[in-house]
């Protein structure tokens, strides 16, 4: 139990990074926690689950959702415009084909993300678990991914925010911070790692944290994991637990 699989390991130790796109170590292995922590509490199951990811560029971090989640069958679901130079949806299907993902369980859409109603036949009765925005940029568009988001997701799902904080996308920082100050926010903050900032209903943060911790106490060949753990055991709090907006985050 709170082992991390081989073959899971292998993949981001070896695969991940040959896929164009950024995502830094800690943010990888706390992906993959989170998931298999949702695997093992039953939040996830074959039956009625989705995991869907906003903005795919060419497939990185939806890879990795994928196989995170490869003991399952469930529905992994992208949405992206696909016009950026060098992007495009057959390519990405390509590259993620050859890669060797399931492709009866990884589905990408061409669309906005205010075009959402374009998952709703995969949605099929399914509840999304985890939702990564990785859209547009803009203030007022990252405003309303978070809030479609909050209002989307299951009762023990996360969403997943991504560029938070980057100095160079600061509308995603701004948009982020606005979210938490409106009347009709529903999930709180419980972790931020590698440049993502991970939420959840208040109910379930404190679940997820002690997820990352005791994974992290069983797999200390991973450096991010090690790092959190000897942070806990030998520094002060400050390095691996954050305040924001009266929450506490584990920094991961």
């Amino acid at each position: 139990m709170y082992k991390i699989p081989d073959d899971i390991k292998d993949y981001v130790r070896t695969t991940l990074p040959s896929i164009d796109g950024m995502l830094n170590p800690p943010s990888s292995w706390s992906t993959v926690i989170l998931i298999l922590d949702q695997i093992e509490r039953g939040i996830v199951s074959n039956d009625h689950s989705i995991f869907l990811e906003i903005g795919v560029f060419k497939g990185k971090y939806l890879s990795l959702l994928e196989r995170a989640s490869s003991k399952l069958s469930i529905p992994v679901v992208g949405i992206d415009p696909f016009i950026l130079e060098g992007q495009s949806l057959d390519s990405v299907k390509s590259s993620m084909f050859e890669l060797g993902l399931d492709m009866e369980r990884v589905h990408l859409i061409k669309g906005l993300s205010d075009e959402i109603e374009k998952i709703d036949y995969f949605l099929n009765g399914r509840k999304l678990d985890f939702i990564h925005i990785d859209g547009s940029h803009r203030l007022n568009d990252v405003l309303e991914d978070i809030a479609w988001a909050d209002g989307a997701v299951s009762n023990e799902g996360i969403v997943a925010i991504d560029d938070f904080p980057k100095m160079r996308q600061l509308e995603v920082l701004e948009a982020t911070v606005r979210y938490f100050l409106r009347v009709d926010c529903e999930i709180v903050p419980f972790c931020i790692s590698g440049g993502k900032l991970y939420c959840s209903r208040r109910e379930q943060a404190l679940f997820y944290k002690n997820a990352l911790l005791r994974f992290s106490e069983k797999n200390r060949d991973i450096g991010s994991c090690d790092q959190l753990i000897t942070n806990r055991e030998t520094a002060e709090r400050w390095t691996y637990i954050q305040r924001f907006f009266g929450e506490e985050l584990i920094a991961f």
